[in-house]
């Protein structure tokens, strides 16, 4: 502007702060006389295009809190409560319901693939979810007739075939 170039010029050479229209705006209101009644357009327009925005993203940052928290609970059931109940599950003689089944075997491809999936991203400890346990002598994991499981690893699943007196799968 020092060298006598027009405000719309100046901006002109500033593409990725000005938009083409507002200096081309700015460029008819130098001409025609009405650059202050342009300028406070523009700073009209600006500003409730700020205020819209900011409106938007407000009312959007519920339903993304929602669905997030959904997808992780969703995940939690998965991986950590519907294995649980598979132990049980186990125990009930007759027929389960097909969506039960469904539930069950996505569960169980979530939790089985997991270990190979999660090295592949970076995550987890190497892919495990839990260390690995040696079994006790004369406890669970043990052969033989003297093998004992406690009650409260029966009901956390612990089976033990029915047909042989091994040991107990844990």
């Amino acid at each position: 502007m020092q060298k006598g170039d027009t405000l719309a010029t100046a901006l002109a050479r500033h593409p990725e702060a000005f938009d083409e229209v507002f200096v081309s705006l700015w460029n008819t209101g130098e001409v025609s006389g009405t650059l202050d009644q342009i300028l406070d357009q523009t700073a009209t327009y600006l500003e409730r295009a700020e205020d819209l925005r900011l409106k938007v993203e407000a009312a959007l940052r519920y339903p993304i809190f929602v669905l997030t928290f959904s997808m992780l609970v969703m995940v939690g059931m998965l991986l950590w409560v519907i294995p649980r109940f598979l132990g049980h599950l186990r125990t009930i003689q007759g027929a389960v319901a097909w969506p039960t089944l469904v539930l069950l075997t996505v569960s169980r491809t979530i939790t089985q693939n997991l270990a190979v999936t999660l090295p592949a991203r970076g995550g987890g400890r190497g892919g495990r979810l839990e260390r690995p346990r040696a079994p006790r002598p004369g406890g669970c994991g043990s052969t033989g007739p003297s093998s004992s499981c406690p009650s409260s690893a029966r009901s956390s699943g612990c089976t033990r075939s029915r047909s042989s007196p091994g040991p107990w799968a844990c």
